[in-house]
């Protein structure tokens, strides 16, 4: 008869206790990060509905990801692709959303993407949104908004773009520049592209608010707030027949400049804002993403 080890039973049970008190600390770890998360995306749902932007005159278009509006329920999980970012602009009787009808070619949600909200990640390659043509995407004046965080720069990757070769550069893009790397704003002026560069310092994988102001003659870029510089441009021409993007760009009928990183808001008037106008959305937008604002 095989006698009984009480050791080797106690041991068991022992093992077995710390294997159920671990499972327990596990979940709980994972009920409080869930928790944690949810509070985060409600605080910035609270923030999102009482910011200034949609009280100001001329509100385009507003991209951003975390009203339970902006991306399908079926697609706000960690990794999922997503075929349509809605324009919560509450102002507008007709949305302009930014599709990806091509499966292969849409991003993704990112869960935690920027400081702990959800995101949308570009992956540099063949992902981006586009809208087809519409005027109003293509003002003579504006003031563009962007969150965001570059994950890398190993070529120019555009945040928004919408512009023509069509008679010569026209419309605008802003993008990741590789050079420095940079933040930059470009407008076509039927000669070329570079009258109008500003560049904003760019450190990957940091969280940014940047703006862009044109008023007819003159784009300013900010960051955080603060400007970086102006450059005049009088011969400024709109983009009319190619459709905008975001994620990509180009003048051409193909997307390239395929952006390796997050976006987590864009914001589009068609006129320049004052600047307590401008900042006061700076400021929403810092307090929201948690970028200090100058």
């Amino acid at each position: 008869m095989r006698k009984f080890n009480s050791a080797s039973a106690f041991s068991l049970i022992e093992l077995s206790v710390v294997i159920l008190i671990i499972g327990i600390l596990v979940a709980g770890v994972t009920q409080a990060s869930r928790l944690v998360s949810q509070m985060r995306l409600t605080t910035a749902r609270t923030i999102t509905q009482s910011a200034p932007v949609p009280s100001m005159k001329n509100l385009v278009a507003w991209y951003e990801t975390t009203s339970e509006k902006s991306i399908l329920e079926a697609e706000s999980e960690d990794g999922f692709t997503v075929s349509n970012w809605a324009d919560t602009n509450p102002t507008a009787i007709t949305k302009l959303d930014m599709p990806q009808a091509t499966a292969g070619r849409r991003p993704t949600y990112s869960k935690d993407g920027i400081n702990g909200l959800p995101a949308i990640k570009f992956n540099g390659v063949d992902q981006y949104f586009e809208k087809a043509y519409t005027a109003d995407l293509n003002p003579a004046n504006f003031t563009i908004f962007a969150v965001t965080k570059i994950l890398a720069v190993p070529s120019y990757g555009a945040i928004l773009s919408s512009r023509s070769a069509t008679g010569g550069p026209a419309g605008y893009i802003v993008y990741a520049d590789p050079g420095a790397p940079n933040f930059e704003m470009w407008l076509g002026n039927g000669v070329n592209w570079g009258a109008t560069n500003t560049a904003i310092p760019l450190t990957t994988n940091k969280t940014y608010v940047t703006s862009y102001t044109f008023n007819g003659s003159t784009v300013t870029t900010y960051s955080a707030g603060a400007s970086i510089g102006s450059i005049t441009e009088n011969s400024f021409r709109v983009n009319g027949d190619r459709n905008t993007r975001i994620g990509a760009g180009s003048n051409e009928s193909a997307a390239t400049f395929f952006l390796n990183g997050h976006i987590g808001e864009i914001i589009i008037f068609d006129r320049a804002l004052k600047n307590e106008e401008r900042n006061s959305i700076e400021k929403y937008l810092g307090q929201k993403w948690g970028v200090k604002i100058s």
